[in-house]
């Protein structure tokens, strides 16, 4: 783990630091605080959906907007983000069904083109660019349905928050990789605000580019809100 950090480090900082020096000084800087809701899951060997279905859960971040050129920025993010999937296990005679939930959570650092489009009321905006995340966490949930009620536990055990390399169900996560590799894209609306501080609201897509076990990659649609404070 430590040697894993150590190159998600090596690899992204220098990159970050190398991309501020070369923003100019001109314009604002904006210092940005944002909290949302997240759903994901899993694609894997060309199939559209590998996974039962989503994970549905939050993420938290803030960011700076450097900017670059007239209407053009660099956001530079640093975000906690859930991720993971359900899965459907087995079914018999006695048990409906079984589920195991996969939670997958993520340290995401982003280097994103803000590109702005002036609109009405509001300020629309484009967000693209890759994204380099370590993984915090990867447990898993197990729930059972017996005759429609469904069930976390059985005869006192808690299957709930179980680590991946203690059980994952024979999903295959806890061989899971440390650090993925992604792209995010989306668009966003800065709405009309009273003083220097903004709100904001934005739809982005995530999608990983680097398998994190197996060939399944992570993909997620993140809706979030957030507050832009000027710095600069």
């Amino acid at each position: 783990m430590v040697r894993s950090r150590n190159r998600f480090l090596s690899l992204f900082l220098p990159a970050l630091a190398a991309l501020y020096a070369a923003t100019p000084a001109a314009g604002q800087t904006a210092l940005s605080l944002h909290a949302g809701v997240t759903s994901a899951d899993l694609t894997a060997g060309g199939r559209e959906d590998q996974s039962d279905g989503p994970r549905r859960a939050l993420s938290l971040g803030a960011g700076l907007t450097l900017p670059v050129l007239p209407g053009v920025g660099l956001y530079l993010g640093a975000a906690y983000l859930q991720k993971g999937a359900s899965y459907g296990i087995l079914a018999d005679d006695i048990v409906d069904a079984f589920f195991a939930d996969l939670k997958l959570d993520y340290i995401e650092l982003s280097a994103l083109a803000r590109v702005s489009i002036p609109a009405g009321f509001a300020s629309l905006y484009l967000l693209t660019g890759p994204t380099v995340a370590l993984q915090a966490n990867c447990a898993t949930d197990l729930t059972y349905s017996l005759g429609g009620n469904t069930v976390e536990s059985d005869f006192g055990i808690d299957y709930s928050d179980v680590a991946c390399t203690e059980r994952d169900y024979e999903i295959g996560a806890s061989d899971s990789e440390e650090i993925e590799f992604g792209a995010v894209g989306g668009i966003g609306a800065r709405l009309p605000s009273v003083g220097p501080i903004n709100v904001s609201l934005e739809v982005l897509y995530a999608a990983g580019l680097s398998a994190i076990f197996g060939d399944a990659r992570n993909r997620a649609v993140h809706l979030r809100a957030g507050l832009s404070i000027p710095i600069g």
